[in-house]
């Protein structure tokens, strides 16, 4: 059932660049709309402002900001950003799900690392990057990359693959 009993041997891995594309959907982790709320990240800035690349927010991270706790400010950035749709998984994606889930939650309780993994996995279904500033999910990347293909990014990491994109699309 897992894919990681298929990885291919590392003869048979090559190394590709890695490459964003206009119009790429990047998704948001929770903390990252701090960054932005407060414009206090200049690869974020840069990133919000450029519309080359879509930047949005995965349905979970959505149910969090609309949360009574979540600042104003914060809210309110949100309010500018696409948000993805809820929708129901069948049966193998919610075993995958599950799966997923398990193999990275690692000795963390559940309720600190499954919702940041939801993020993950949802971003995944609906595109190939994750910004986040989240030490569980950026220590966890390599893991995710290689369970579901989701690149789980910095957001100067972010940002240099845009720069990347701007001056190859030149």
């Amino acid at each position: 059932m897992s894919n990681l009993s298929q990885t291919p041997s590392p003869r048979r891995r090559q190394a590709t660049p890695l490459r964003m594309n206009r119009h790429e959907k990047v998704f948001l982790d929770s903390q990252i709309l701090n960054l932005i709320a407060d414009s206090s990240d200049a690869d974020m800035n840069v990133l919000a402002a450029s519309g080359d690349i879509q930047l949005l927010m995965p349905y979970s991270v959505a149910r969090e900001v609309d949360m009574p706790s979540t600042p104003a400010h914060v809210k309110k950035a949100a309010a500018k950003l696409q948000r993805s749709v809820q929708v129901g998984l069948n049966a193998e994606e919610r075993a995958n799900m599950a799966a997923f889930t398990d193999a990275l939650m690692g000795k963390k309780k559940p309720e600190n690392i499954v919702p940041d993994l939801k993020h993950a996995w949802e971003a995944r279904k609906y595109g190939r990057f994750l910004i986040s500033i989240d030490h569980d999910l950026l220590s966890r990347s390599i893991a995710i990359r290689d369970w579901n293909g989701l690149h789980v990014l910095r957001p100067a990491e972010a940002r240099a693959l845009h720069d990347a994109m701007v001056g190859r699309d030149r």
